[in-house]
């Protein structure tokens, strides 16, 4: 672990270095050893439910309460549960800090003093249809015994509860949830913390939100203020569309149009960014053609002319610069919440205007009637026109530098950052704008490597999660995620996969924060409040390793990403119920004790890819040499990618052996 002497010499590096210690030697990173880099994140957690507004604030210690108004080193107003009135003085040398079933928002805290003898272990959960917060607490002292009280609390207090009381309201949370994601996708994979942080995750995120009004957090970030920052309902909406939760993706996608957006096609937010505009767009598409729901986007279509119109306006005012001018054509806006003042032609403003162009194109050619169909043509024709000036702009703009090619933010910028945490605006470039740019897959591949590698060797990673000044800001890893997977960059996913799950989310409880500390010792705590779409990085990642389509090609891929060691002797996954833009999937994998890999794939049910890829990343240096399909020998192999490729896939079910 780094103390924060090692820290500061961390801080000063190019280089991630953590990251080049994980990854040194070829192995895939792991949780374990992303883990051991860094002291132990400790900080609050938090108990709610789907449908009411009122949190209860879980301390490291146990203690629960209403949280203060400000964030800072006093971090409860008041206690409703202080386990240390019912305790005689104790410190404890031991914690565990879990959820209820490895996942439910449901705390189960363990403590052992061992000097004095004493163990005691508390559990606590919000009904999830009623704000009741209970709480049980066992204690264990040598020489003494056992005791255990279980409470109700509420304005009056703490009511104890029977026995029969508490364990019937925890079956009925465990009955919801278990309801509640009755048809999620479902993970089985060798390292059970990956589901349980996926299933925790999502299920943290939507007890954030009061019903489908969208929440960016807790604590600050619960402020009336920031509950239409866009990105709580976007991250919100993709992560429910990956996992198959169809029904709350349009929930919340039908509350933000109906609430958030103004007659004029824009965000009622004091900085929406450009970017922010496209991809609600995206949103809207990728939920109407994986759902298939029709209706529903034929039904939004004034809502989302609205969006298109204002992203037209912005670009029909971009239009009047010169043709040879590096801003022709483009969108100026903002860039992000926090620098909205700071207005200009953000190349991810433009970029993800085209994709969300492109993207309700696509969805109104697919789902659409005759009109829609028409006006597909017609967004078709405007977001290629914008492709061109975009990528024209960037040609124009782009910095030889002698560590190769430096792509700036905005046209017109021909300063290369020293480092990623440099100034202000480097911070944000590091920690939003060039990940926006990643994600919309607008760039040439050079540009995209470009950005990837500057990243990394100026000071903008650790562990591969991001930089932002003295600690890591990581709620937009995924877009960056998605950067490095359209690449294939595995092992950089998946050490910003295990590195945000380890260094940025709290152990056992999985509860992400806006910002946390690089420093600290023994442990580090959080810089800013918990955000929803730090949370929704994991699920988001896992269903992406796992499977994932590219936007621009009839392709669709297995196992992309997943780490070597679960094709591990004798090690077995699943993933069922998977949705697509062509269907539903679901793929089983066993390794074999010969050492084959036996696969059965049960394709989408609706139209097929153009090609289907199955990446087997085995452990070992022994390539794949031979696959059959359905009992018959398959030949377009790729051993060097560990890829198997089979274009238009016929039968509705594919057994694959590959050795």
């Amino acid at each position: 672990m780094a103390a924060d002497s090692s820290a500061d010499s961390l801080l000063a590096s190019q280089a991630d270095v953590l990251g080049e210690q994980v990854l040194q030697g070829g192995a895939d990173p792991s949780y374990e050893a992303c883990a051991q880099r860094l002291p132990e994140l400790l900080a609050y957690t938090f108990l709610a439910n789907e449908g009411s507004s009122e949190v209860i604030y879980v301390e490291p210690d146990g203690r629960l309460g209403v949280l203060a108004g400000e964030f800072g080193p006093v971090r409860l107003d008041h206690a409703l549960f202080d386990p240390a009135k019912l305790l005689p003085p104790a410190e404890p040398n031991r914690a565990v800090r879990r959820l209820i079933a490895g996942w439910l928002p449901a705390i189960d805290f363990a403590f052992t003093d061992g000097k004095n003898g004493i163990a005691w272990q508390q559990t606590a959960f919000v009904a999830p249809t009623r704000p009741e917060l209970y709480v049980a607490f066992k204690s264990v002292r040598a020489g003494v015994g056992e005791a255990t009280v279980r409470f109700r609390i509420g304005a009056e207090g703490l009511t104890p509860v029977a026995a029969e009381w508490f364990d019937a309201r925890q079956r009925e949370l465990e009955v919801h949830w278990g309801t509640a994601f009755a048809d999620a996708t479902r993970i089985e994979v060798p390292e059970g913390k990956v589901p349980k942080a996926c299933y925790a995750s999502l299920a943290r995120a939507l007890v954030t939100h009061d019903g489908p009004k969208p929440r960016y957090g807790v604590g600050i970030y619960r402020n009336p203020k920031d509950d239409h920052f866009p990105p709580a309902t976007l991250s919100t909406v993709n992560a429910c569309v990956e996992w198959n939760l169809f029904a709350r993706a349009r929930a919340h996608l039908d509350y933000y149009l109906d609430h958030a957006l103004r007659p004029d096609g824009t965000f009622d937010y004091y900085g929406p960014a450009v970017s922010e505009y496209g991809q609600l767009l995206d949103a809207m598409a990728r939920y109407a053609r994986r759902s298939r729901d029709g209706a529903w986007l034929c039904g939004r279509v004034p809502e989302a002319e609205r969006i298109v119109a204002h992203l037209l306006a912005l670009r029909c005012q971009g239009l009047k610069w010169p043709r040879d001018d590096p801003r022709h054509g483009l969108l100026f806006g903002s860039g992000e919440a926090d620098t909205h003042e700071e207005t200009d032609f953000y190349y991810a403003g433009s970029a993800w205007a085209w994709r969300g162009l492109l993207e309700l194109a696509r969805a109104w050619t697919e789902l659409g009637d005759d009109a829609m169909r028409a006006r597909a043509a017609e967004l078709r024709s405007e977001a290629k026109a914008l492709r061109a000036d975009l990528d024209a702009s960037i040609a124009k703009s782009v910095v030889p530098t002698p560590g190769g090619p430096f792509v700036p933010p905005v046209p017109c910028f021909d300063k290369p950052f020293p480092t990623m945490t440099a100034d202000r605006f480097a911070s944000y470039t590091n920690y939003r704008y060039w990940p926006e740019m990643l994600s919309s897959l607008v760039l040439r591949p050079e540009w995209h490597d470009a950005i990837l590698a500057y990243r990394a060797a100026h000071g903008g990673e650790l562990l591969g999660t991001t930089r932002f000044l003295d600690r890591l800001d990581d709620w937009p890893f995924a877009a960056c995620a998605q950067g490095l997977l359209a690449r294939d960059r595995i092992a950089r996913y998946l050490l910003g996969f295990y590195g945000h799950l380890a260094a940025h989310c709290t152990q056992g409880t999985y509860t992400a924060y806006e910002q946390v500390a690089i420093r600290g010792t023994p442990t580090r705590t959080c810089v800013a409040d918990y955000c929803v779409p730090a949370q929704l990085v994991t699920p988001l990642m896992a269903r992406w390793m796992l499977v994932d389509e590219e936007p621009d090609a009839e392709v669709l891929w297995l196992g992309r990403a997943m780490p070597r060691r679960w094709l591990g002797a004798g090690q077995h996954l699943s993933v069922r119920r998977a949705p697509t833009r062509w269907g539903l999937i679901e793929f089983t994998l066993e390794t074999r004790g010969d050492g084959s890999i036996a696969a059965r794939v049960v394709l989408p049910d609706r139209g097929l890819p153009a090609e289907l890829r199955l990446r087997l990343r085995r452990p070992g240096p022994a390539p794949l040499s031979a696959v059959t399909v359905n009992g018959q020998p398959h030949a377009l192999l790729d051993p060097q990618g560990e890829t198997i490729r089979i274009p238009r896939p016929e039968a509705p079910a594919l057994d694959i052996v590959a050795r």
